[in-house]
């Protein structure tokens, strides 16, 4: 019986320290999505539902990228794989920014945000 609650203690702590852990890669990712938003906002003059959405997308494909830099794939694979998430981002940029924004997003994403 002991064993039982000792691995179920082992268990649950496991899944606790998960979560934790990707929680903290959220709050990272928000913290430099933050960043590069306040990089972008001068040039793009974001409105308020942009900046919401602007940069919850951008959150969302820093935690991809690091996924996949983090991956282990050859360097060739993973440039694709970075490549086309870039290419991905810039499509979701499109249904956010309007057509201005996103010829000037295009002109500063390899200033601001490099492969």
């Amino acid at each position: 019986m002991k064993r039982i609650t000792t691995l179920f203690f082992s268990a649950f702590l496991l899944i606790c320290t998960s979560a934790v852990a990707q929680q903290l890669d959220k709050a990272k990712a928000d913290q430099k999505a933050q960043l590069l938003l306040n990089q972008y906002q001068a040039d793009l003059e974001l409105t308020i539902e942009q900046v919401t959405d602007f940069h919850h997308t951008i959150s969302a494909f820093l935690i991809k990228r690091d996924e996949i830099e983090n991956k282990a794939m050859a360097p060739e694979a993973q440039n694709s794989a970075l490549s086309a998430l870039s290419k991905e981002e810039t499509t979701k940029m499109a249904s956010i920014l309007n057509p201005h924004q996103l010829k000037l997003y295009k002109k500063l994403k390899p200033k601001i945000q490099p492969m």
